[in-house]
């Protein structure tokens, strides 16, 4: 006898078959009548910046519960896949498109962080849980190149660190990852290098303080500060692409510096100078209430930044996730800056509002405008004054507690998004992830995590604009 469905968990079963044109694979499967099919390819988001939970919708069972769709992925990928229905989702299932590993192992080489032990032991940790590491189960081998000393581990059911990844390092030691290849034989995946924590030379700058994270490890971390070396801007002007968010949950001054660079670039490139060698002078405007007016004050830092020990950036950069090489330096200062400015990395990474770092950046009152309180055609007719007047607009999504909204779209809840352009003729708005990098499920993306999406999706998802008053003050 063939198990009932039960009509509280929709159950699923599913198998993944090659596509009869020899281009890539479909999922074949049946769950309850109505049911949502979600998946989430694993082995994506290792490369890229995907939550574990960061689904999207791959097909509707019919009334009869059967389903078909193109699997979203290629042969080798991990899957994960589930039936919702309504409220409630059902078990996970995990399926290896092709049935078994075509490819090397990868590990995101940026997404762990040491901190230390004893005074010869370190530990490794996700620096972002919320994001794998590797696939599940993946078998690594950790070695101290140094030493000869090799650490056997491997991943969580959730692709992440277990507590066990501990090895005999000193600072300065480099930390060789290996993983299986196709054969089983293990291969080099990448070098982690322990912090010395040393100052280059004629530095003397204070650095911002570092945001904590949380953890069994808080307060142990250890990251390397280092000189990045790239030009201040690429070409002639910021522009909007350069700005990736780091390992921070800034995204309000990421997305402000994104907007700014689109709609006021010669302000930023005025506001950033070059104060002697490595050095750079930031002139914010901060209000004095007892003569009503904005006065310059200028934040003195230099080109040392906190760094991974995979080498990438820890913070801001000009290039998403997984790339190293810096494309220009502008944003990181800027954040720097303002970090300085505020007390802190630590005091700028528990969010914020965008509207505060156009203040802080023009010298104007912020402004909000509250959309989700007035009609469509009143929102549009702001949407496209305010782009005329160059104003920089930031779009905030609505707070964790409508996560629900959110589900299968990779639009993320209480997450600030740069408005680039408003598109008069086809009624359609330019929007950037200050991520960098993850667009929304059917938007036209544009590279660099800019994308267009309708007026009227626009409206449905977002709550507040952030831009400023262009006359008037407090």
């Amino acid at each position: 006898m063939r198990p009932r469905a039960s009509t509280d968990t929709p159950l699923l079963r599913i198998t993944a078959t090659a596509a009869p044109n020899g281009r890539g694979f479909t999922l074949v499967g049946r769950a309850r009548g109505g049911a949502t099919i979600e998946a989430i390819n694993r082995s994506e988001a290792v490369r890229r910046r995907i939550r574990l939970k960061d689904t999207v919708a791959v097909a509707t069972a019919n009334e009869n519960g059967f389903f078909s769709a193109r699997a979203p992925g290629r042969r080798g990928d991990l899957l994960r896949v589930r039936a919702r229905f309504g409220d409630k989702a059902g078990s996970w299932q995990t399926i290896r498109l092709g049935g078994r590993q075509v490819r090397a192992a990868r590990v995101a080489l940026f997404r762990v962080g040491v901190f230390k032990v004893s005074a010869d032991r370190v530990g490794l940790f996700p620096i972002d849980p919320s994001r794998p590491v590797g696939e599940p189960g993946q078998q690594l081998e950790i070695v101290n190149r140094r030493t000869g000393d090799c650490l056997a581990i491997a991943l969580n059911a959730s692709g992440g660190l277990t507590s066990n990844a501990r090895l005999a390092a000193q600072a300065g030691d480099a930390i060789a990852l290996r993983g299986r290849d196709v054969s089983g034989r293990f291969a080099a995946l990448g070098t982690l290098h322990i912090p010395t924590v040393a100052m280059a030379d004629g530095y003397c700058l204070k650095m911002p303080g570092i945001a904590r994270y949380r953890g069994a490890w808080c307060g142990r971390e250890q990251f390397d500060r280092a000189v990045i070396d790239a030009p201040l801007f690429r070409g002639a002007l910021p522009e909007a692409r350069d700005v990736c968010q780091g390992e921070i949950a800034d995204c309000h001054v990421s997305s402000a510096a994104a907007a700014l660079a689109a709609a006021q670039p010669k302000l930023l490139r005025r506001i950033i100078r070059r104060s002697g060698t490595n050095r750079y002078a930031v002139t914010f405007k901060v209000y004095d209430r007892e003569r009503g007016t904005y006065r310059p004050v200028s934040v003195l830092v230099d080109t040392r930044f906190y760094i991974r020990p995979s080498g990438h950036a820890l913070y801001g950069a000009s290039a998403p996730s997984g790339e190293r090489d810096p494309r220009s330096i502008w944003w990181p200062l800027l954040e720097k800056a303002y970090a300085a400015l505020k007390g802190g990395y630590d005091a700028i990474g528990h969010g914020g509002m965008p509207s505060k770092v156009f203040e802080a950046v023009m010298g104007r009152p912020a402004h909000l405008v509250f959309i989700s309180e007035l009609d469509a055609e009143r929102v549009w007719d702001i949407l496209v004054r305010y782009s005329r007047e160059h104003r920089p607009m930031v779009a905030l999504t609505s707070p964790r507690a409508s996560a629900r909204r959110y589900v299968n779209t990779r639009l993320f809840p209480d997450h600030t998004y740069s408005l680039i352009e408003c598109r008069i003729g086809s009624g359609r708005i330019v929007l950037r992830n200050p991520w960098g990098e993850t667009i929304p499920v059917g938007c036209r993306s544009y590279g660099h995590g800019t994308f267009d999406i309708d007026f009227r999706r626009f409206a449905s998802f977002f709550d507040v604009l952030h831009s400023v008053h262009l006359h008037g003050g407090h």
